[in-house]
């Protein structure tokens, strides 16, 4: 009996070397990817400080309806913070955000500290807040006689 062997070229496969260099190629794609999934940018960042900022003056007003009584919301430069005082826990903006307001000069307790205040009635003191990151920039505004909190589409 005789047995016939074949031989085959062994060019046509890949090497054990190519086949880890192809994964850790694959792994280095994957990991670039999903960290950019899991970082909010620029945009998404301000765009979600100011509707936590907006739904926080929201529920100062509903606040201050519901207990029947003037309820500030008190904003720190120092410290670049803001709450509801003496209701909320103090939040902390990034530094990457920059923030300015404009109220009535008597709620301004010095140039460090404002006060929005919200009243009973449903209104309030009325005023601005300009948030801005980079090159982008968001306004809310704080109307005086309603106490409506309306967020302006992010302006470039």
């Amino acid at each position: 009996m005789m047995v016939k062997c074949k031989f085959t070229d062994h060019t046509s496969g890949m090497s054990l070397i190519e086949v880890i260099v192809v994964l850790a190629i694959l792994s280095a794609i994957f990991t670039l990817i999903a960290g950019s999934m899991t970082k909010p940018r620029n945009g998404s960042e301000l765009r979600i400080i100011v509707s936590k900022l907006a739904s926080q003056l929201r529920a100062a007003r509903a606040t201050a309806i519901n207990k029947n009584k003037s309820i500030a919301f008190v904003f720190d430069a120092p410290n670049r913070s803001y709450h509801i005082e003496n209701v909320t826990k103090i939040t902390t903006l990034p530094n990457n955000i920059d923030l300015k307001i404009t109220t009535a000069r008597k709620f301004v307790r010095h140039p460090t500290m404002v006060k929005l205040v919200f009243f009973p009635d449903g209104s309030s003191s009325g005023g601005r807040i300009m948030l801005s990151s980079q090159n982008q920039r968001t306004e809310i505004g704080i109307a005086w006689l309603t106490g409506a909190i309306i967020v302006e589409a992010p302006l470039r």
